[in-house]
């Protein structure tokens, strides 16, 4: 089974990251892993990742706190090929034996609801010019449907998203796991989630995005 992590880690220098990554990746058997908001420069965690087995890697560096995405993988494992970036999302081709290629997007989306909107845009783009089974995981921070918040206010939390999921007929993945995958205690969001075009659930039809809750 291929198994993609996706994890936003809002910090990735500490020893509790390290402890933590090496336990998931181990227990799971993780082909590919993607990390966003590390607030540390990659050098920083490199070693950690390398002697996990991912030999190769596609890195945005963080400014500040602000962004930042990790996407490795091993190179004797899963052939991957780069297609395109973007300061919020990084996206490549994936090879497996027996399987057609298929495009694979980690995505990071910004929390400012401005700053959100161009994404969808982008990603009209990028599915028009690679006709290609297509799957996107992420924290896509914005909301789909009143569902998917349970407290606080609505407030900019509805954007493009629900727009671009119908206008590229997209499927959401649905989840195991946690209904919410953020958390401050008092207000619970579903902001991290799986979309994946037809041809790419034509492909793999038993997939499913699993999920945990992270504090806010």
């Amino acid at each position: 089974m291929f198994k993609i992590l996706f994890w936003n880690a809002r910090g990735a220098g500490s020893e509790n990251f390290r402890s933590a990554i090496s336990d998931l990746v181990r227990l799971h058997s993780i082909d590919i892993l993607a990390i966003c908001e590390p607030r540390v420069q990659f050098a920083r965690a490199s070693t950690t990742l390398n002697n996990l087995g991912f030999s190769d890697s596609r890195v945005m560096e963080a400014e500040g706190f602000s962004g930042g995405l990790w996407l490795l993988w091993n190179k004797n494992k899963v052939k991957v090929d780069f297609i395109d970036e973007n300061f919020r999302s990084i996206s490549i081709k994936i090879t497996l034996t027996g399987k057609p290629a298929w495009m694979l997007t980690v995505v990071y989306a910004s929390p400012n609801h401005t700053s959100r909107a161009s994404l969808w845009s982008y990603f009209d783009n990028l599915a028009a010019n690679n006709n290609l089974p297509w799957m996107l995981i992420g924290d896509f921070n914005e909301l789909v449907s009143s569902v998917d918040k349970n407290g606080g206010s609505f407030n900019g939390k509805f954007g493009g998203l629900r727009n671009w999921i119908n206008r590229n007929a997209m499927i959401d993945k649905g989840f195991q796991g946690s209904c919410f995958t953020w958390s401050n205690n008092m207000v619970k969001e579903r902001l991290d989630r799986g979309f994946c075009n037809c041809a790419w659930r034509a492909l793999f039809d038993e997939a499913f995005t699993g999920t945990s809750p992270k504090p806010g």
